[in-house]
């Protein structure tokens, strides 16, 4: 095997374009779904707090510009490839565009969500929600938290020993480090009520379940994490902060999938280094 040839395989879904459909070398007939980005969140200055439990809907009418499910633009648009094998398209909304990127490197797949705010008004702790969707993968998919970790305190911890959401345990959120008050009211009482659980690593990974491999998704800076554990789901998040974005002018934010031959433990060694 060409140590510099790419593991990862990366395409447009035939079903629902919007979707890239992820394959992994050396794991025949499995895949992943990652959604480049899910949602475009930003807070306003001066927005009036909504009163009361913040509800999905409420909270997605008030402090979403740019959604999967709520975007035609988002499910017809089609990805085209760029000349170093990856791919790449830009996806307009009312309020501006969103462009993103994945490229097969190695042993990663360099991952580009850009977001540009044609509005008059300045958008406060933009951020991103970029979903890996693990179900498809009979080796990867982790429906129990028993194979997901995150860095707590500055070790690796399997995150099925930490106190699971509520109210719906199979929907976790983990705040990241230091914690972005703006993530928690987006999605509070939508996915937890609360977040007990901080993570201070940008990287969140999966152990495949004979502990041979672990497959991870970091974006640095990080707003957040989600877990969902619904069998159609089993996904993780590393969602990129993009942070203020003023009238006209545009931000990038960096991640990368990432793949590691070998067991947890080898896995844990080289983990606190990996950056974007």
């Amino acid at each position: 095997m060409n140590s510099d040839s790419p593991v990862f395989q990366v395409e447009g879904t035939l079903g629902r374009p919007g979707e890239l459909g992820i394959e992994l070398r050396g794991f025949p007939g499995e895949f992943f779904t990652l959604w480049l980005p899910e949602n475009v969140w930003r807070d306003l200055p001066g927005r009036e707090e909504l009163s009361g439990p913040q509800s999905g809907p409420a909270a997605y009418r008030a402090n979403a510009v740019f959604g999967m499910d709520s975007s035609k633009e988002w499910q017809e648009t089609s990805w085209g490839r760029t000349e170093e094998g990856g791919v790449f398209r830009t996806v307009q909304f009312a309020d501006g565009f969103v462009s993103a990127a994945a490229t097969p490197v190695r042993n990663e797949v360099l991952l580009e969500v850009t977001v540009t705010n044609t509005t008059s008004q300045t958008w406060l702790d933009c951020w991103a929600e970029v979903c890996l969707r693990l179900a498809p993968s009979r080796s990867f998919a982790d429906t129990l938290r028993e194979r997901t970790l995150g860095r707590i305190g500055g070790r690796w911890t399997l995150l099925g020993s930490t106190p699971p959401a509520r109210p719906d345990p199979a929907q976790n959120m983990y705040v990241a480090t230091p914690a972005i008050a703006f993530v928690e009211r987006c999605l509070r009482d939508w996915w937890c009520a609360e977040f007990p659980v901080k993570l201070d690593h940008p990287l969140v990974a999966v152990q495949n379940r004979d502990d041979s491999a672990v497959l991870g998704v970091l974006f640095d800076p990080c707003a957040g994490y989600c877990n969902c554990l619904k069998p159609d789901m089993a996904c993780i998040h590393s969602d990129p902060l993009l942070g203020e974005i003023e009238p006209g002018a545009t931000k990038t934010a960096l991640g990368k999938l990432v793949y590691v031959e070998g067991s947890v433990r080898d896995f844990v060694e080289t983990a606190s280094a990996m950056r974007v």
